[in-house]
């Protein structure tokens, strides 16, 4: 609730391995398979490269042939699967034929006991709103404009602007498969960004501990364990790590001034996330996919749905493919209908409700398929033609008619239960579930479900009816994520990815009677919870919903009571661990295994932050106060860290000054926090497991069940002729990452011979049985050419010259900008030009010397970036003739004359002008004379024309006008 209403794409260090593989061209997009019988697509073909030694860290296949050519897998151990209509886009809405794909990631997924086949994974993406904006949002009256999703976007932008990054909002990506035996991923980072260190890519819950190790600068390869209950993780490669946005962002930046802020530190996210769900094979869970013994069965075509509420069967079954509802449609399910399915691979745009049937007794919604509701706005009103936003003028709030992707009506008195397994539902444009009618005799049963795309405010979680289970799951929310308003409900193994708005757990609003409740092993791997309200923290019993300042809203004719949540981990730093106020008489309530990183915010900070504890009174009981505990202990905080420092009553650190921040205000002698005596020394493991560094570059390496390909020897080169001969041919690659002996070198001629010798990548000796007259000896790179600097437009980078086998060798230079030789450079030096923006740059050095055949080596390639723009605004103005004179400041590497446009906020004042070449980035900005001394400006500058092109988008710091 909210207040305000590649053919194998591999640096392979498998064997690879020629397969069968079926292009896409030939069998329609993601043929269905009938529910009882498998289909399999043979991975793509293995490609045979040529590279050097020492440069076999980066290898990587083309990425067009690649996409051309998806191998998807429906074997017993595995299953993946692929969309031919996926749109890489992260701005703007998709086709609503197009599934939306990830232009940042991608997946491969082999089995451990068949290693040489991979097989591609879909990477899915959400953006916020879906690139749509705020249509109908009208006018910024009474918070009205806003929806959530601005620390996302408009926030995350401003960020990344102050980066130097364009376009730099938030996106999701995530890849779903199902998998029965150990399985090896790779997740491949393609933004053209590298890292050099296993320790830069880090998997989230960090606890889980996977093997892990680089395959090349940009993709790291993972062994997953097979386990009943699957993987939920994050994938986080530290190019793409930023401090995140989010309400109280300034506060973030205050500086920790006592001994006792040592855990301050700063809320950080990737930019673009990338999630993996490894989900335990669905035909393991008895009663998931249904069979024609289930009932009648309907199922869509392709395209546009908007019949559904005809349908008069027992079964809707989503076969693989897309299928649109539109904006202005949602699924009101004939009463019939029980269960709704969605194959692997299905992909369905909308919302089903479900009528209440007091004949149903088993409801069901299954299968890995995902179900998004991109397509409608932010509280999409079933009142309005065309669900338009809901309109304040006539509704306070839409809570029950906004759209929602499940909603169900459950039957007065009649014990139902529903099913709800495997289903991703993407960008809900409200709360993603909701039940009406009957709550004491609706039940859950929810496992590997995922949630993403929570944007908006109101996204919350799931909220668990009386006698439910839920378990293996994963939600990004932003609202409160886990709802424990019912009895006899146990979660468990839950990872959640928060948004700022409400808390990761939920049990208050209004005094509840609850009892037996357990949740355990819940991971916040990330948030942006703010910490200035009444439902904030990772833990909250919120006050009254109708709050209005008063603590009398409580009733001592309620009790929550028995509820255990126990090993809570929250990985990074958030503003505060729990606020409890209690609404209800609160017996035996035990937190156990409470871990926090750190604190987001200095403890002396003017922000209220503290973790809190109240008992709020009856107004209705003549103001009595709710009790906590039957004369004993009610509400007990067992080994609760922080920074994996316990904190406790006996080591005296708990209270708001220090290290636990706890104001507490139940009466003495009803609550406490203790160590237990079983309480590891570090309960929470400071950083993920490391992983190794190239591992098949090492001598007999055999890492974790790891095959390091065999040594191949490679072919003979070409002889270079017997007149006037060039160059032998060279040797044949010996081997991509473990290499064998090179192949022999050509005749160089008898006359005037050339370099004989393999030169390209010779292994362990190169073209020696026949290296040519040219030369005697052979010597190879034993390190690569290492890239130096900033590869921005206008920045000057350089290169070294690598490492020989042979000392006293003399290099040069030939720079490369994609496949072509950049004219004249030719030096360890090159300058960045704007021609290059989005093109690969990289150097080949040629190794010379006495004796020896020429040798030569390349370096990894990087991908040149728009340059860097920094902003300065003159603090000191001018006034003259009733004006504001302004002086701004534009500058950058990679021209004196910048060209585009400045504009200039004061207040409410917006100010914009042309930026000209002839200003060369010194502009004089006149401000009307109603902008006065103190007033907090800033500029923001936007480049046009070729500009555009190489040039970033900027803004300044924020002064005030002196």
């Amino acid at each position: 609730m909210h207040l305000r209403s590649t053919i194998l794409r591999k640096g392979l260090p498998f064997a690879a391995a020629l397969v069968l593989a079926i292009p896409l061209a030939l069998v329609p997009p993601l043929a269905a398979p009938t529910p009882s019988a498998a289909t399999s697509a043979g991975p793509a073909a293995s490609a045979t490269t040529t590279q050097s030694a020492a440069t076999n860290r980066n290898l990587q296949a083309s990425t067009a042939a690649r996409e051309s050519t998806p191998a998807t897998s429906q074997s017993e151990g595995l299953v993946t699967w692929w969309h031919a209509n996926g749109e890489k886009n992260s701005d703007t809405p998709v086709a609503d034929g197009a599934v939306r794909q990830s232009p940042f990631y991608t997946v491969q997924v082999a089995t451990d006991d068949a290693q040489d086949e991979w097989f591609d994974s879909f990477t899915y993406l959400t953006i916020p709103r879906s690139g749509k904006g705020k249509p109908g949002y009208g006018t910024a009256t009474d918070g009205y404009q806003n929806d959530g999703a601005e620390n996302a976007w408009e926030d995350a932008e401003a960020i990344a602007a102050e980066q130097g990054v364009e376009d730099g909002h938030q996106t999701m990506s995530w890849t779903t498969f199902e998998f029965s035996r150990d399985v090896w991923i790779d997740v491949a980072l393609d933004t053209g960004a590298t890292v050099s260190s296993i320790d830069q890519v880090q998997i989230k819950p960090r606890q889980l501990g996977f093997t892990r190790f680089l395959v090349n600068d940009h993709t790291v390869r993972i062994k997953i364990p097979y386990s009943p209950d699957g993987y939920r993780f994050s994938v986080e490669f530290s190019p793409e790590l930023t401090q995140v946005s989010g309400p109280n962002r300034d506060y973030m930046n205050e500086a920790a001034s006592t001994a006792i802020d040592a855990s301050v530190a700063a809320m950080v996210e990737p930019r673009n996330a990338m999630m993996v769900f490894a989900e335990p094979d669905a035909q393991q869970d008895s009663g998931t996919v249904p069979t024609d013994a289930d009932g009648t069965i309907y199922r869509p075509a392709q395209g546009s749905v908007t019949n559904l509420d005809t349908v008069d069967a027992d079964i809707i079954y989503f076969e693989p493919g897309t299928y649109s509802m539109g904006a202005a449609y949602r699924a009101q399910l004939n009463p019939r209908v029980r269960w709704v399915y969605l194959a692997p691979g299905a992909y369905v745009k909308g919302a089903f409700d479900f009528s209440a049937n007091a004949s149903i007794t088993n409801y069901k919604v299954t299968g890995f398929g995902v179900l998004s509701g991109e397509q409608y706005v932010y509280e999409a009103d079933t009142r309005n033609d065309g669900y338009t936003r809901r309109d304040p003028a006539k509704y306070d709030n839409c809570h029950a008619d906004c759209v929602k992707p499940l909603r169900f009506d459950s039957a007065q008195g009649v014990a139902q239960t529903l099913d709800l397994q495997g289903v991703t539902i993407a960008e809900p444009s409200y709360h993603s579930f909701v039940v009406y009618g009957d709550y004491d005799s609706f039940t859950m049963r929810v496992r590997n479900y995922h949630q993403v795309g929570a944007w908006y405010w109101q996204t919350d979680g799931l909220e668990l009816y009386a006698g439910s289970t839920m378990k293996n799951s994963f939600l990004q929310a932003n609202d409160d994520a886990l709802k424990i308003y019912h009895s006899n409900v146990t979660i468990d193994n839950t990872v959640v990815w928060k948004g700022p708005n409400g808390p990761v757990i939920q049990w208050g609003w209004v005094p509840r009677n609850v009892s037996n409740v357990e949740i355990s092993r819940t991971y916040v791997i990330h948030n942006q919870l703010q910490w200035d309200t009444i439902n904030t923290c990772v833990l909250n019993s919120s006050r009254h919903w109708d709050f209005d300042g008063r603590n009398d809203r409580a009733s001592t004719g309620a009790t929550i009571r028995d509820i255990r949540i126990e090993d809570t981990y929250v990985e990074g730093a958030t503003g505060c661990a729990f606020r409890i106020y209690a609404l209800a008489n609160t017996y035996n309530f035990v937190v156990k295994g409470l871990h926090v990183d750190g604190w987001a915010v200095p403890a002396d900070s003017a922000t209220n932050l503290d973790n809190q504890l109240y008992a709020d009174y009856d107004a209705d009981s003549g103001g009595a106060q709710v009790a906590i505990g039957q004369n004993s202990i009610g509400v007990s905080i067992q080994d609760f860290t922080v920074g994996n420092t316990y904190v406790s009553f006996a080591a005296d650190n708990w209270h708001d000054s220090k290290l636990g921040r706890v104001s507490g205000w139940f009466p003495w002698g009803t609550w406490e926090i203790v160590r237990s005596a079983s309480a590891p020394d570090q309960p929470f493991a400071s950083s993920a497991v490391g992983g190794v560094d190239f591992p098949c570059e090492e001598a007999g390496a055999n890492k974790d069940g790891l095959e390091c390909p065999a040594p191949g020897d490679g072919g003979d080169g070409g002889d270079g002729g017997t007149t006037n001969p060039g160059d032998g041919g060279d040797g044949g690659d010996g081997g991509t990452t473990n290499p064998g002996d090179g192949g022999d070198g050509g005749d160089g001629g008898t006359t005037n011979p050339g370099d004989g010798g393999g030169t390209a990548n010779p292994g362990d000796g190169g073209g020696t049985a026949n290296p040519g007259d040219g030369s005697s000896r052979v010597m190879v790179a034993t390190s690569a050419p290492r890239l130096q600097g900033t590869f921005r437009v206008g920045a000057n980078v350089s290169a070294t010259s690598g490492a020989w086998s042979q000392s006293g060798v003399t290099a040069t230079y030939q720079w490369y900008v994609g496949n072509a030789a950049a004219s004249g450079a030719t030096g360890a030096r090159y300058k960045i030009r704007t021609a290059d923006v989005g093109k690969q740059i990289w150097v080949k050095v040629t190794a010379r010397k006495s004796g020896f055949a020429l040798a030569r080596a390349s370096s990894v390639k990087k991908t040149a970036a728009k340059a860097k723009v920094k902003v300065v605004v003159r603090k000191k103005a001018k006034r003259t003739g009733g004006k504001i004179r302004l002086r701004v400041a534009v500058t950058t590497a990679a021209t004196g004359k910048p060209t585009g446009r400045l504009v200039v906020r004061v207040g409410r004042t917006v100010v914009r002008v042309k930026v000209r070449a002839k200003q060369r980035g010194k502009i004089t900005v006149k401000l009307p004379g109603s902008v006065t001394k103190g007033m907090r400006v800033q500029a923001t500058f936007k480049p046009s024309g070729k500009a555009k092109r190489y040039l970033l988008k900027a803004a300044s710091k924020r002064a005030r006008i002196s």
